[in-house]
């Protein structure tokens, strides 16, 4: 099974915050966020890791 990668738009509505904000905390890395994936330019999510770091931020 491929994994589900999205966006950091899509990963900061998961998240209820901004792209701008997820930005900034792996800049400072802050380890509660989830890993972040890097093709090229594009900075991406998986959505199963996404999940799960709002499970482990509610526990």
């Amino acid at each position: 099974m491929t994994p589900d990668y999205i966006t950091t738009a899509e990963a900061a509505a998961i998240l209820r915050t901004t792209p701008a904000a997820l930005y900034v905390a792996h800049c400072k890395r802050r380890p509660h966020l989830p890993p972040r994936y890097v093709f090229g330019r594009r900075v991406l999510y998986r959505r199963d890791e996404v999940l799960a770091s709002l499970v482990r931020a509610a526990s």
